[in-house]
């Protein structure tokens, strides 16, 4: 297997509002749907419109929510990774006419890992994988990190806005280890301590010898390899921002699992995260993208 995405997958609820609520402020939701979603989930996805074989190691836990990611894993084709006896959690996501979006998460069987079910994945020296920070801010990260350590695999590491909230000790292990980063400007200056995107790209670079991807919404994305590398991002009339991120990881590395060099794979997961960010939810299927971008 090229590609392992070891993470979430979970029921989001996407509520449209007219702004996001200030402290005490009561609004009114403008619609609501409820999609697949969870950040390792999102960013498969995006690689499977690569038809890049991948898996995607997510527990799936019992009651409404398990019972809706399993559901829906079927009708993407996608197996059941590993059934775990606790509860499903779930994701509301809301969003405003600009695309920004707040969430509020609760966890359960998809944020925690075994080390009997990591070692059943193969993975070696050309294989890829994904492992998001949300789920080693958990007790069972532990059992991520040790895995990783065992494999002989390269690793990309997307901290997530929760960044802060993964242990000192833990953080040190994930980027040791981590070949490639991916992050958006302001989790980069977070975790860099920098005053500013380029300044947290060298500074990251320097220190762990990764490459390093980060985002910043609208405005370019900066690829820190031997050089910094400005990509243009793609302009569009943004509806809802989940996923985008998501999308931007799973489609460099779906790229990156095809050979293809990091920069071309950066310009191609702008275009994927803009059309992402012009449909509710956090996934898109092939017929929304722009024609020549999966070959």
């Amino acid at each position: 297997m090229k590609l392992v995405f070891i993470g979430s997958a979970c029921a989001d609820v996407t509520i449209e509002v007219d702004h996001l609520p200030s402290l005490e402020e009561d609004v009114n939701g403008i619609h609501q749907e409820m999609h697949l979603g969870g950040c390792a989930h999102n960013a498969a996805h995006a690689a499977g419109l690569f038809h890049v074989p991948f898996l995607l190691a997510s527990p799936i836990g019992t009651g409404l929510y398990g019972n809706f990611v399993r559901s829906e894993l079927k009708k993407e084709g996608l197996p059941v990774w590993q059934e775990a006896e606790e509860a499903n959690g779930c994701c509301y996501c809301f969003a405003d006419h600009a695309g920004n979006r707040s969430f509020v998460s609760l966890q359960g069987a998809e944020y925690h890992f075994y080390k009997q079910w990591l070692d059943q994945i193969e993975a070696n020296e050309d294989t890829w994988i994904y492992v998001c920070g949300l789920e080693l801010e958990n007790k069972t990260g532990t059992c991520i990190l040790d895995f990783l350590e065992r494999s002989r695999a390269k690793v990309c590491f997307a901290p997530g806005p929760r960044l802060k909230m993964i242990a000192e000790d833990k953080m040190r292990r994930i980027l040791a280890r981590a070949d490639l980063i991916h992050l958006n400007g302001r989790e980069a200056i977070a975790m860099s301590g920098s005053g500013n995107k380029e300044e947290a790209a060298e500074k990251l670079h320097s220190f762990h010898q990764a490459s390093i991807v980060i985002t910043d919404g609208p405005k370019d994305v900066l690829v820190k390899e031997k050089d910094m590398v400005r990509i243009p991002s793609v302009p569009c009339c943004a509806k809802d921002g989940t996923g985008a991120g998501d999308a931007h990881i799973g489609t460099i590395l779906a790229c990156l699992s095809r050979g293809e060099p990091l920069i071309a794979a950066a310009e191609k997961a702008n275009i994927v995260s803009s059309a992402v960010c012009e449909h509710t939810g956090a996934c898109i299927e092939e017929r929304d993208l722009p024609e020549k971008v999966v070959d």
